[in-house]
């Protein structure tokens, strides 16, 4: 596992986990990707779509300290 902190927000915490098959037989299940956009959803949790679709880093005043002016958010378009 992995983690680090923020500057800016010191107990925020981030992690990674990755898995390993325990045997070196394949899946009897076939991974396939999502195609039906209602599956999709509540991906997210319920009522907990995202509004921010990327975070864009702007002009650096000062490394390491968070502003405002740093970054602007890219909203997911409405369908």
């Amino acid at each position: 596992m992995h983690s680090y902190h923020l500057d800016d927000d010191p107990d925020l915490r981030s992690c990674n986990l990755m898995f390993k098959a325990v045997t070196d037989e394949p899946s009897s299940i076939r991974s396939e990707p999502i195609t039906d956009e209602n599956r999709l959803v509540h991906f997210y949790g319920r009522d907990r779509k995202p509004l921010v679709k990327y975070v864009r880093e702007k002009d650096r005043l000062d490394y390491g300290k968070a502003n405002e002016n740093e970054y602007e958010l890219v909203y997911w378009s409405e369908k």
